[in-house]
């Protein structure tokens, strides 16, 4: 029989095998976007942040969820939520409505940072940074059963053409698709942080059997339709004003099913964007990000002994 000591190399080999097998991310180029592209996925993770434009410690924490974006590439979608609160200049309906689903199976948040991975337990503040990477590792170890996701993108006269095809959903599951912003410019005034912020959900688009929720003013359904095989959706989606965004659809299941006491996970999600990543290839910094979740795997290793 294998040894408990036999079990825990094979999952800090795995843990660098993550590492060193960067990619990054599902990039398309300008020029893939005039052609058009076809893309299919489903196994990346959501990891939703709830942040402020006020948040001083969100702006600490920001450098080192970018490294972990970019060291992951796909293989995870990180979303910042700016609430509703009368402050925060980048919030949005879509950011309050992800943050009211959150609530539905959560306490209510009330710090920031706060961190959701794939709708699932809910983590707060700074120093729970080190719980959401486990989290994260756990969420793709277990990755091999998801829901896949079909994408043609295509730029038009001024829009993006989006056509989202999965598996039939069922009343109690809906298709998702969130538009960020990537570098997004403050206005003039005092802010913690830098001029920009990264990653804002600025709208959503809920797609379900015979009831479409629309959150902002940038993503318009052109067509839906649920044959006995598959869903498919065609959308609009306008991205003139940022120079830098990403696309994120996901298949999960509704606000109105989590509310009764369903599951909250998705069952399959995929990004896109047209993001410019850094090349951590030849820096120091990505030998310190390496060694730095090596470390993690060893800790995590010696807490689930």
């Amino acid at each position: 029989m294998r040894t408990k000591p036999f079990s825990n190399l094979v999952l800090l080999l795995a843990l660098l095998m993550l590492m060193v097998n960067n990619v990054s991310g599902v990039i398309v180029e300008q020029s893939e976007i005039e052609l058009g592209k076809s893309i299919t996925g489903g196994r990346t993770i959501l990891v939703e942040e709830i942040t402020a434009t006020w948040c001083q410690s969100c702006t600490e924490i920001d450098p080192y969820l970018e490294e972990v974006a970019q060291s992951h590439g796909s293989r995870i979608a990180l979303i910042a939520l700016h609430p509703d609160d009368g402050v925060d200049v980048f919030s949005s309906e879509a950011s309050q409505a992800r943050i009211d689903r959150l609530v539905l199976s959560h306490d209510n948040y009330s710090g920031t940072p706060s961190f959701s991975v794939n709708g699932l337990d809910y983590q707060e503040g700074p120093e729970s940074w080190p719980s959401v990477q486990r989290e994260i590792l756990d969420e793709e170890t277990k990755r091999s059963d998801y829901q896949e996701i079909s994408v043609d993108i295509k730029e038009a006269s001024n829009f993006i053409q989006l056509d989202v095809t999965t598996s039939k959903i069922t009343t109690d599951q809906q298709i998702t698709v969130m538009l960020l912003a990537h570098q997004k410019q403050l206005p003039d005034g005092e802010f913690p942080g830098g001029q920009t912020r990264d990653r804002v959900l600025t709208d959503m688009l809920y797609l379900q059997m015979g009831n479409n929720q629309t959150y902002g003013e940038r993503i318009n359904i052109t067509s839906i339709q649920h044959g006995e095989i598959s869903s498919e959706a065609s959308l609009k989606i306008f991205v003139g004003e940022f120079e830098y965004w990403s696309i994120v659809t996901s298949v999960e299941f509704t606000d109105s099913h989590i509310s009764t006491g369903g599951p909250t996970y998705s069952l399959g999600s995929l990004e896109i964007t047209n993001k410019q990543f850094t090349n951590y290839s030849d820096s120091k910094l990505s030998a310190f990000v390496l060694i730095s979740f090596f470390a993690f795997g060893i800790a995590y290793i010696f807490i689930k002994k």
